[in-house]
């Protein structure tokens, strides 16, 4: 060529799957009036890549329910950290797989090709990493201490994955597989999920209880409360934020005038942790609760004159990217009251 330059379209060998090449290169120079020179060579290796690992959903290796952060304790610990498992496998069982943990941004190739012996595949390669074993006797934080990268070392150093992991959740887990006689795997990663906390108070993340016209509006000690009408047998409600995850619970009270809930936080939090919870059922957006079986679980005598009863309904919403909301309070009182039997002294 007379640019002295030669374009070969080497791209296809490069991008070719389950195919390793040796291109051979030979040219020689010829002048007019002058011999051929020798004739050189050269020989470029494009060797196959091997298959990228697969890194399955991370599961939380203690799972936290509805509640957990409310409260303080083990349960509120865990469902803050929320550790995962994490599984990754090979496509081949003679390939290797290592991971590094948090942000990897080194973008160095981490096989070296040898120019010794490009004949034989196998030991045509020299790893440009360190190798650490991961143990299962790690602690979640000393394997994100230990089997993190550092960018400005002269070589990565990598975990070796030999058992599942446990770790943290808003963690990046990037996996590669080396095999010999192979380039390493395009790498993969996963970031563990994080169920955030979300704001106590804040309507965004509550969901609310929608009536019909048979509950009037009292004020009880600055607690909002509902009177429902002596003539209803149930509680029929509906809850807000449709094709929301959301759950209800019911506390029922035998009712005495000079006698509430405790409104506090800590008292709220206790109530509900103590409650069974319910999943509100989207297709049959209606929940029905017979008032008088209430009563009978509130232990009222159904003979008795008084069978008034205090319903504490509480409320919960989940939006994806968070924990369950802290609940939402609303408070029914069913008056049930018989005026005293006269009585008669004589005729």
């Amino acid at each position: 060529p007379t640019s002295g330059t030669v374009d070969l379209p080497l791209s296809k060998l490069l991008d070719a799957k389950g195919e390793s090449s040796i291109v051979f290169i030979k040219w020689f120079v010829k002048e007019p009036g002058f011999v051929a020179s020798t004739p050189q060579e050269e020989r470029l290796l494009f060797p196959e890549a091997a298959e990228a690992p697969v890194i399955d959903q991370p599961n939380p290796v203690t799972p936290w329910k509805i509640g957990d952060d409310w409260v303080e304790g083990a349960e509120r610990d865990n469902a803050f950290s929320q550790v995962h498992r994490v599984t990754m496998r090979v496509a081949r069982s003679r390939a290797r797989l290592y991971f590094v943990l948090g942000d990897w941004i080194d973008e160095r190739p981490l096989r070296n090709i040898s120019s010794a012996n490009v004949y034989s595949l196998p030991q045509a390669f020299e790893d440009n990493f360190d190798v650490v074993d991961a143990s299962s006797a790690w602690a979640p934080e000393e394997l994100v201490k230990r089997c993190s990268s550092d960018a400005m070392t002269s070589r990565v150093t990598v975990c070796q994955y030999l058992l599942p992991i446990s770790v943290p959740s808003s963690t990046t887990v990037t996996a590669f597989a080396v095999e010999d006689g192979l380039r390493e795997s395009p790498r993969v990663n996963v970031i563990v999920p994080l169920d955030r906390v979300p704001p106590r108070g804040n309507p965004e993340y509550q969901a609310s209880i929608l009536l019909g016209k048979d509950a009037v509006n009292i004020d009880v000690k600055d607690v909002d409360v509902k009177l429902l009408l002596p003539s209803l047998d149930k509680l029929t409600f509906k809850l807000d934020r449709p094709r929301k995850a959301r759950r209800v619970c019911l506390l029922a009270s035998k009712f005495a005038p000079d006698v509430g809930a405790d409104q506090s936080e800590a008292a709220l939090a206790t109530r509900a942790r103590n409650c069974t919870w319910f999943d509100y059922d989207e297709a049959n957006e209606n929940m029905t609760w017979q008032l008088q079986q209430l009563a009978d679980i509130s232990g009222i005598d159904r003979h008795s004159p008084s069978r008034s009863v205090r319903i504490e309904v509480l409320t919960s919403l989940k939006l994806d990217g968070y924990l369950w909301a802290f609940p939402k309070s609303q408070t029914f009182m069913w008056f049930h009251e018989y005026s005293p039997t006269p009585l008669l002294f004589g005729v």
